[in-house]
């Protein structure tokens, strides 16, 4: 890593992101803030791998600076980013916390709003990721404002992605709605699972069902009793 050679350090970094060891993070984290696109991108994949306060500081950091990129190397770094976010992110709701959830919940909502559908499928995949493991009260199914204030930006942000036109990116907004907004997300769920008809936003909803409603059984019996087509192409409903 000390080498003058991207070519050298990038894959350097790119064996660190497939055996992650934490004792390499100080030489890593400078590398957040790399000004070679391909550097920068596995600098973010093995500090993803590597869950540390500092880790979660650099890439942080590193977000400050997505501008230096243009074109696809500004999509590529921005969607490292936000692999290591959804990674990392957790550590902002432990105790004490290595960063505001503010931060990261911030960035994740604005890479999700892009115009490129893969950075934004990839941050709205991060958002899920980010909470999956963060309980919430069953008071807040019906009361959104028990949530925090972050929380309900992010829910609200992956729920206006529920109708894009992009496949990928509505089955990524259904994980995250889901995900982001508890219980209080399975009324919305439950309508387009009427309307959807692309494999992977319905598999997305139907996932997404199955661990947010109330009676998820008597509502998904009916779907695997469908015959659907076997035919995967985007009009048609996957076989159960």
């Amino acid at each position: 890593l000390t080498r003058p050679e991207a070519d050298v350090r990038w894959r350097v970094l790119r064996c660190s992101e497939l055996a992650a060891d934490s004792s390499l993070t100080g030489l890593i984290t400078p590398f957040a803030e790399a000004d070679e696109a391909q550097v920068r991108v596995h600098a973010y994949r093995a500090l993803g791998r590597i869950p540390s306060d500092a880790s979660l500081e650099a890439v942080l950091a590193g977000s400050e600076s997505h501008d230096l990129f243009r074109g696809r190397d500004n999509t590529r770094v921005r969607i490292a980013a936000c692999g290591a976010l959804g990674r990392l992110g957790p550590l902002a709701l432990a105790e004490p916390a290595a960063a505001a959830p503010e931060d990261v919940s911030a960035r994740l909502i604005a890479a999700a709003g892009s115009s490129d559908p893969f950075l934004s499928e990839a941050a709205l995949a991060a958002m899920a990721r980010f909470v999956a493991d963060a309980p919430l009260p069953p008071e807040a199914a019906a009361q959104e404002s028990l949530l925090p204030v972050w929380r309900i930006r992010m829910a609200r942000a992956a729920g206006s992605h529920l109708d894009k036109p992009h496949v990928g990116v509505r089955a990524a907004a259904a994980a995250a709605y889901a995900a982001t907004r508890g219980a209080g997300a399975a009324e919305t769920l439950v309508e387009l699972l009427d309307t959807e008809d692309a494999p992977r936003p319905l598999a997305a909803l139907l996932r997404a069902v199955s661990r947010f409603h109330p009676d998820p059984a008597s509502l998904l019996v009916h779907y695997a009793e469908i015959d659907f087509p076997t035919d995967f192409g985007e009009s048609a409903r996957p076989v159960l």
